[in-house]
């Protein structure tokens, strides 16, 4: 017999004493739940808690609603504990180390999404998952699926804004004398997370404590980001181009006649504007989005253009000796005296002012301070939104 051949029924005789049957594999479940209860919680001494551990993983964010103030995450987690009717010897069914149960067969934590923004249900009820058994006695169940969370939201500073969510998982109906969750890590594993267009995962805090009803609870603090540059393009840069072309209209010379009508199409178009932008930016009143409180000032100030545009027209075409008010003639003498276009009279020492140059004082007015106010405000968001 040459070597090849030795090897061969060699390698055969071995299989034939050790493999791993199916025989050997129904006897070990036979054994095994024999007198197995799965309603009796796995613990030699009933007056103690059984530790669970928890690793959780994040395979999706999928969608974000600020006004319903709830979060979709597709996750997974891994339980795991030691179930001391559950060993056995490998050396007596073939050698098997580890083998499947289904978990109905064998007694599982019910875990329960706390905050949960649907009907309260153990999380990976819709699937059926198998238990994997190891002979020591440790048993590890992968629980998950598509979740849904309450989840506090502040889109003040939108689109610019951070949001923290917190899950609340707990072996319901369960107090922690009975079953403790502990988490095997300090983050939520990304080992098959898909990241999303919108938001970027900052943070994945998990920790274990208890709850005012005295359960054991495992938490995962989440911080996502939104990814801004759409809103920016979409939202931010038209309204400053608005906002910055609208003080312009007391450039244009009142005898052009195009002055009032130049402002109004700007005030419409802003307004048409913000109303085809709007669905973009979130409807929630607590609180507010501070960016469309800055579009709504800007649309004030947009309306105050026109009513400047209309007042200081009106003086235009006065002469100097129709009725002129008051206000007029001080901002004419202040600012137009130091640009010397106020021309004094040639017959006394009294300055005669004409409602051109009232008009002319009333635009630089509204021109500078539009402006000003306009700037203050864009100024005003962009530090509140960096903090």
């Amino acid at each position: 017999m040459n070597f090849k051949s030795a090897a061969f029924y060699l390698t055969m005789c071995v299989f034939t004493v050790t493999g791993q049957n199916l025989e050997d594999a129904k006897l070990l479940h036979a054994d095994l739940l024999k007198d197995y209860k799965p309603s009796v919680r796995p613990v030699l001494n009933q007056s103690e808690s059984l530790n669970v551990n928890v690793t959780f993983y994040i395979t999706s964010f999928n969608s974000f609603n600020q006004v319903d103030e709830t979060i979709s995450i597709t996750m997974g987690t891994t339980l795991t504990w030691k179930d001391p009717s559950l060993i056995w010897d490998p050396a007596s069914y073939g050698n098997i180390t580890l083998t499947t149960f289904d978990s109905i067969n064998i007694w599982t934590p019910l875990i329960f999404l706390l905050n949960s923004a649907e009907n309260l249900k153990t999380i990976g009820s819709d699937a059926k998952l198998p238990c994997t058994v190891f002979y020591t006695g440790i048993v590890t169940h992968p629980p998950g699926g598509i979740i849904s969370a309450k989840c506090p939201t502040d889109v003040s500073k939108f689109p610019f804004d951070t949001q923290t969510c917190t899950l609340i998982i707990i072996p319901w109906g369960m107090s922690s004398s009975q079953v403790t969750l502990t988490s095997v890590y300090s983050g939520a594993q990304l080992g098959f997370y898909t990241p999303h267009a919108d938001w970027t995962l900052l943070e994945r805090k998990t920790s274990t404590g208890l709850t005012d009803g005295n359960h054991s609870a495992f938490y995962l603090n989440m911080k996502f980001q939104r990814q801004s540059l759409y809103f920016n393009i979409l939202i931010i840069i038209p309204t400053l181009l608005f906002a910055l072309l609208n003080p312009l209209v007391f450039v244009l010379p009142v005898d052009s006649g195009e002055r009032v009508s130049l402002a109004m199409t700007i005030l419409l178009s802003y307004v048409i504007f913000l109303t085809l932008v709007s669905g973009s930016i979130p409807a929630t009143s607590n609180p507010m989005c501070g960016l469309l409180l800055i579009m709504i000032v800007i649309i004030s100030i947009s309306g105050l253009i026109v009513i400047g545009a209309i007042y200081s027209a009106k003086y235009y075409y006065l002469h100097a000796d129709e009725h002129m008010g008051f206000l007029p003639k001080f901002f004419a003498k202040r600012f137009l005296l130091r640009t010397r276009k106020i021309v004094p009279n040639v017959d006394g020492p009294e300055l005669v002012i004409t409602g051109k140059d009232a008009s002319r004082a009333l635009d630089t007015i509204f021109f500078f301070s539009t402006y000003a106010a306009i700037i203050i405000c864009v100024i005003c968001y962009f530090i509140y939104v960096s903090f």
